[in-house]
């Protein structure tokens, strides 16, 4: 339903989070972009939310962390080759309390927020 509701506004963002300005309840954010890894790995990432929300990455759902909850983190991984890989990350916030945030890794490294510049998105 995110994906067919009618759009309210349209923003260019620097990372995946909530920007603080939302209503404060019954609301979904889509963010779309292309995602731009520096080398062939296995990448790992965590998606936390409150209420629900989902990763897509070259069109494989990575992180599944859908439905009605309180703050929660979930985690998948996907190898990925250097380049750009399309994703989309949905958030849906019904009421009560409110949170997102994506971090990653690569291999056994340490979990941090997605870099800035790897996050792009496509000229409209």
């Amino acid at each position: 339903a995110l994906d067919t509701a009618p759009v309210i506004r349209e923003a260019i963002v620097q990372e995946i989070a909530r920007r603080g300005d939302e209503r404060p309840e019954r609301y979904g954010i889509r963010f779309e972009g292309f995602l731009r890894v520096p080398a062939d790995d296995l990448y790992e990432f965590a998606l936390t939310s409150d209420d629900g929300s989902t990763l897509t990455v070259a069109g494989r759902l990575v992180v599944d962390n859908d439905d009605l909850h309180g703050a929660e983190e979930k985690t998948g991984m996907i190898a990925l080759r250097r380049g750009l890989h399309p994703f989309v990350v949905r958030y849906a916030q019904a009421t009560g309390g409110a949170e997102l945030s994506l971090r990653m890794r690569r291999g056994d490294g340490a979990w941090q927020p997605v870099p800035r510049d790897w996050l792009l998105h496509a000229p409209r």
